[in-house]
């Protein structure tokens, strides 16, 4: 199975490109025109392809054509203070149920190890282990800067087993985000999983209570895995999904360090949009905030 688009920019393209796929580019008859094939296992995972032109951070409207059927999108890219500083408490709540056992489970913790290692500075962490039940590594999250917090961090997640059971979501997600939030900081909660469970509506309602306090990232590892789990925890906490087939390390590795860029991002809220200057040709006002 193949999948060929046509591409088309009122700009130059400067970048195609696909971290989930391998594509051919093909120019097209202008600058703005590419054609873009999908070929290699289409069908395991969503396909992703970024374009980058080189008016990059303008607006810009995006229309999909196919048949009969249209599809527009319209992108803005606000403005935001780079001088602005994020705080954060991250918290890893890892699958060490029964199927994560052999590869997968060691995957996780080389993972977590090269991301506790690149810890952003004064931030806070913590690690949920869960399966059947769940254990949190500390009582309350750590500072990254604590020498005896990251030891323990680094004995915990070497001496990490496949050995928690049955897969119980709910249960540390609950206690992640019913923890008392640490002022000035923002929660940021990566979930990684192999499995599947049967109140994945009751989770996601769960987690959209804390849209404004917290964001849920999840990582799907193997091709069991539920999608509907795990891209719905990312939607209904304001985060991203993403999906590994656990075959190599490196696939695990770039998928966790995507995240953690985002999670690294601050998130933006109440935005409003104007539409114009007051009094202008095309009149003025602002949308509803969301």
């Amino acid at each position: 199975v193949t999948l060929e688009l046509e591409a088309v920019s009122a700009a130059p393209f400067t970048a195609i490109s696909s971290d989930t796929h391998n594509i051919t580019v093909a120019d097209g008859a202008a600058a703005g025109e590419r054609s873009v094939t999908v070929d290699s296992n289409l069908l395991a995972r969503d396909v992703v392809i970024l374009l980058t032109t080189a008016l990059d951070h303008r607006p810009k409207l995006y229309v999909e054509k196919s048949g009969n059927s249209t599809a527009m999108m319209f992108s803005l890219v606000p403005r935001v203070e780079a001088s602005v500083r994020y705080n954060s408490e991250f918290i890893f709540i890892v699958d060490r149920s029964g199927s994560m056992r052999g590869q997968k489970i060691a995957q996780t913790r080389k993972a977590l190890e090269r991301v506790l290692a690149a810890l952003p500075e004064g931030s806070l962490f913590n690690i949920i282990g869960f399966g059947t039940d769940f254990k949190p590594l500390f009582r309350e999250s750590k500072f990254s800067s604590d020498p005896g917090a990251m030891s323990d961090a680094t004995d915990y997640v070497d001496a990490m087993g496949a050995d928690f059971g049955g897969t119980e979501i709910l249960k540390p997600l609950r206690h992640a985000l019913n923890a008392v939030p640490v002022p000035t900081f923002d929660r940021q909660v990566l979930v990684l999983t192999d499995g599947q469970v049967s109140n994945t509506a009751e989770t996601l309602r769960f987690v959209r209570k804390f849209h404004a306090t917290a964001r849920v990232f999840s990582l799907g590892i193997g091709d069991h895995v539920s999608r509907l789990l795990v891209q719905g925890l990312a939607r209904a906490g304001r985060g991203t999904a993403e999906f590994v087939d656990g075959t190599t390390d490196q696939a695990v590795f770039d998928a966790v360090e995507r995240q953690m860029e985002v999670a690294t991002t601050g998130a933006l809220d109440d935005l409003s949009i104007a539409w114009g200057a007051a009094g202008g040709a095309g009149g003025g006002g602002k949308a509803p905030t969301p």
